[in-house]
């Protein structure tokens, strides 16, 4: 059994009790309202100012929001499940 399995979330989801659809996580996990941002283009300044823009937002509003990166991705089944823990989210 997998995380995609067990947990109920969106794509590519607009940032949520806010009205700006020009801001995008990654993924949202309702259970919990975390979102999740995968960061993965590092050596882009654009993509780094807009990431900074993005983290702003989210402590600005004081959102549940889980970083990963590359390193996590490789394993993300032992990480996500401890890092959704933090916000009350069970994955399996």
């Amino acid at each position: 059994m997998t995380l995609r399995d067990t947990l109920r979330y969106t794509l590519r989801d607009t940032l949520r009790d806010l009205k700006w659809r020009d801001v995008y996580c990654d993924f949202y996990i309702p259970t919990g309202k975390v979102y999740i941002e995968y960061w993965g283009y590092e050596n882009d300044q654009k993509y780094l100012a807009r990431k900074e823009k993005k983290i702003d937002i989210y402590k600005k509003y004081g959102f549940n929001l889980i970083e990963l990166n590359d390193e996590d991705v490789q394993n993300l089944d032992d990480l996500l499940p401890k890092m959704l823990l933090k916000y009350g989210v069970q994955a399996y």
